[in-house]
């Protein structure tokens, strides 16, 4: 069996017992086998040893543990997207490619009233719906969604600091290495606290920040227009580079700055 069918059959025995009645685990194999028929039409009216009701019934009124379920998958697709970084890694020992972190707050508008959805559907920056902080690793042509969180609203935890759980849940064999991992963030995380933390893990960092945060010397972003140039924003114990400067000094315009403080292991 190749290694994607053992993976797809580990998984496949892993789920079952997540449905602790004989009637829930029986409806899930049948709803499984009309994803897996390649028709694209999963219907619960395509169902031939169930009825349509029945596996309605299932997802819709049956009582089973979505949570376990759901924990499981994540603990196969975290070990998949492991296993595929190392696998690469392997076959490339003397260029192993830098691995970049991406964290980004996805927004999921929505429309109308879901009273079962009110502890996630939020207003941010004017998009009413469900908002996601969304971390991805890219190594080269892999580029494997690993983990999120959901943004719950003003008096919780900001994106930013849902973005620095999210950093704690990578391996600390993935930060490893000659090459240290970079992470990318756009101006919604040009925090202090997000970037002390991005570095106090041992990250380099690429963020964009707005043309109005303040330097230590006085001057705005915006005052910058000379790519390279070496800057200590305000509130931040670290230098800065202006990867990329702003090139219209509007209220909207934006900078890209990028760590430079040496550090063992560069």
């Amino acid at each position: 069996m190749n290694p994607k069918g053992q993976r797809s059959r580990r998984l496949y025995f892993d789920i079952l017992p997540c449905f602790s009645r004989k009637q829930h685990r029986e409806s899930f194999e049948v709803f499984l086998d009309l994803l897996l028929d390649g028709s694209g039409r999963p219907l619960p009216e395509r169902a031939t040893v169930k009825s349509p009701s029945s596996i309605c019934r299932f997802f819709n009124h049956a009582a089973w543990n979505t949570r376990q379920l759901c924990r499981v998958m994540r603990q196969h697709a975290l070990q998949h997207a492991l296993q595929a970084l190392q696998d690469m890694w392997a076959q490339q020992p003397s260029q192993r490619p830098r691995l970049e972190l991406l964290v980004d707050l996805t927004s999921l508008e929505k429309t109308g009233k879901f009273s079962e959805l009110a502890d996630w559907v939020h207003t941010y920056h004017g998009v009413h719906g469900v908002h996601l902080v969304v971390l991805y690793l890219c190594c080269g042509a892999l580029r494997l969604p690993w983990a999120f969180q959901v943004w719950r609203g003003k008096g919780t935890p900001s994106p930013a600091q849902l973005a620095l759980k999210l950093l704690r849940t990578v391996p600390a064999v993935l930060l490893a290495g000659t090459r240290r991992p970079r992470l990318h963030a756009d101006g919604g995380f040009e925090s202090a606290e997000f970037i002390h933390g991005v570095l106090g893990r041992g990250l380099d960092i690429v963020v964009g920040v707005r043309c109005t945060r303040k330097l230590e010397d006085g001057r705005q972003m915006r005052d910058l227009m000379v790519r390279g140039s070496r800057v200590k924003p305000l509130g931040l114990d670290h230098t800065m580079c202006v990867s990329r400067p702003v090139a219209v000094p509007e209220q909207g315009a934006r900078a890209t700055l990028r760590d430079v403080e040496p550090r063992p292991g560069r």
